[in-house]
């Protein structure tokens, strides 16, 4: 997949989650934007490292701190802008997938995608912790 339709897509994913979930519409470009270029920096990650949770860590510490930036300068609560950024980023078919091997009673099959699905959680919890911390001590050192 090219990087210019990954961005269009996760763009529009995003600017859709928005609009179902009724977010605000002065956020819903900001969230596009950060989920689109979030989307770019998971790919270039993934391509160069070839690692899943690196790369989503990456992709959710820039949501993290776009969000942020955004969220000051509209005036909004920073969740609003950061919780449509994360669809693509969701482990949703991974889980799935699991849950199928489980179910089939394929154990080790579905133990490794759930494993993986972990792991991709925690990076993108561990992404956002990692952002929050960036931003209070940009605000903190630029106070000074």
């Amino acid at each position: 997949m090219s990087f210019f339709l990954g961005f269009l897509l996760s763009l529009c994913g995003s600017l859709g989650y928005g609009m179902m979930v009724n977010a605000p519409r002065q956020t819903l470009l900001s969230s596009a934007l950060t989920g689109g270029l979030a989307w770019i920096a998971y790919l270039l990650i993934l391509d160069l490292t070839g690692g899943i949770w690196l790369a989503n860590l990456v992709a959710s510490l820039m949501i993290g701190v776009l969000s942020n930036v955004f969220a000051k300068r509209i005036g909004t609560p920073v969740n609003i802008l950061s919780i449509p950024c994360m669809i693509s980023l969701v482990p949703g078919g991974t889980i799935a997938t699991s849950m199928r091997y489980f179910a089939q009673g394929d154990v080790l099959q579905g133990q490794s995608f759930f494993v993986r699905t972990l792991l991709i959680c925690f990076s993108l919890a561990l992404g956002f912790v990692l952002a929050e911390g960036l931003v209070f001590l940009g605000r903190k050192i630029g106070k000074r």
